[in-house]
């Protein structure tokens, strides 16, 4: 699992993004996966109180995309998912300050494996 986890943060973090909002990064990262031929769905809804950013059934890979927040809700909220049926892994990635600071290796999450990506902002 870690390495579908690696492929995909790489994959991301070999780019910069331009973007003015949560959507248009979401737009671009869709682009990035489809170009790698991964199967994905956007918005994901699991259940009524777990919707996620970007599902890869094949993979069982969760993505989770922040541009704002703090980390300590982004982890409360990929917590929940690593709970869910068919996720054995969860991508949270950061286009904040702290998604480049480094908060030491959480391996995995309720037994899920767990890995972050920094997305590197590019501006005008």
């Amino acid at each position: 699992m870690s390495t579908h986890l690696s492929a995909i943060a790489g994959l991301f973090q070999r780019h910069t993004f331009r973007f003015a909002n949560e959507i248009i990064l979401h737009d671009a990262l869709a682009g990035l996966l489809s170009e790698a031929g991964y199967t994905f769905v956007r918005e994901h809804r699991f259940d009524s109180k777990n919707r996620t950013d970007f599902f890869l059934p094949v993979e069982g890979v969760v993505i989770e995309v922040k541009v704002d927040g703090t980390l300590s809700q982004a982890l409360r909220q990929v917590s929940r998912y690593s709970t869910l049926e068919g996720v054995c892994g969860i991508l949270l990635a950061a286009a904040t300050a702290w998604g480049s600071a480094p908060v030491g290796d959480i391996p995995e999450l309720h037994g899920r494996a767990l890995r972050m990506a920094h997305l590197q902002r590019r501006f005008l």
